[in-house]
């Protein structure tokens, strides 16, 4: 069982920062404006999160998640030994998981060129996953819509 140090409030709220740190904001699948429209979220809330000057209440908390790769929810949760999140189906192929992972990919592709101008084969090897990951989503995707 995790310790009850890692559930007070501080440590809650600088794991909330930190993983929506790692998907929110410049170079990251989302930007702030993108997410605040996505999760219906205020901007100026979205950022007091993003820097630790507050936490997320349930539903906002949960809005955050629907948007965000389960991975954050792992993250969030990770304290209270829960992990190992994954979509309800009906939730996968979504285009904003479509546009999370295209933006992901974005970023990684505008890195790698930002170093030296090409995309070397580990740069690939980096990418490849999320390149997988998008090529699954949009065929989801693709195929909820022809169903229509």
């Amino acid at each position: 069982m995790s310790e009850t140090h890692e559930m007070t409030q501080e440590a809650v709220q600088k794991r909330i920062t930190e993983a929506l740190r790692k998907y929110v904001g410049l170079g990251r699948p989302f930007s702030i404006s993108e997410f605040a429209t996505a999760t219906q979220i205020p901007e100026r809330t979205l950022k007091s999160y993003q820097g630790g000057q507050a936490t997320p209440g349930l539903a906002y908390l949960l809005r955050m998640m629907s948007i965000l790769p389960p991975e954050f929810a792992d993250m969030v949760l990770a304290p209270a030994n829960l992990g190992n999140v994954s979509r309800i189906h009906r939730g996968q192929g979504s285009s904003l998981d479509v546009h999370a992972l295209a933006s992901q990919l974005n970023s990684l592709i505008a890195q790698a060129l930002a170093d030296d101008g090409i995309i070397d084969h580990l740069e690939e090897a980096e990418m490849e996953p999320t390149v997988r990951s998008l090529q699954v989503r949009c065929n989801a995707w693709l195929s909820r819509r022809q169903l229509r």
